[in-house]
């Protein structure tokens, strides 16, 4: 298979026009949902912060125990980074935990 050069790639000014037409609180979402990301990988290396049940979790975090609950096959939190955004560092380090231990589980 060749190069099509019917296929035009977009400039990478739009991307950054993009980026630019974003308002000051999308950026900011942004930078926060990344720090989220940062601490949930954190607390995933650091699994005794977790106390977990089928439909409650507990996690030790830098500002105190958060408490998550399932309801309707969706994990809550009660930081208020989630009553916010519906996402936080909490949750998404319980999901990646699960998974590893998901996979450690495994019979191979």
């Amino acid at each position: 298979m060749g190069y099509d050069s019917s296929i035009e790639l977009a400039p990478i000014s739009l991307k950054s026009q993009y980026l630019h037409s974003m308002s000051i609180s999308d950026k900011g979402f942004i930078s926060s949902l990344l720090s989220k990301i940062d601490k949930a990988k954190r607390y995933v290396r650091e699994p005794e912060r977790f106390s977990i049940t089928s439909d409650q979790a507990q996690v030790h975090s830098d500002h105190g125990t958060r408490n998550l609950m399932k309801k309707d096959n969706q994990w809550i939190c009660d930081c208020n980074f989630h009553q916010d955004h519906l996402v936080c560092s909490h949750i998404i380090a319980l999901k990646e935990l699960n998974k590893i231990e998901k996979i450690d589980q495994l019979e191979i």
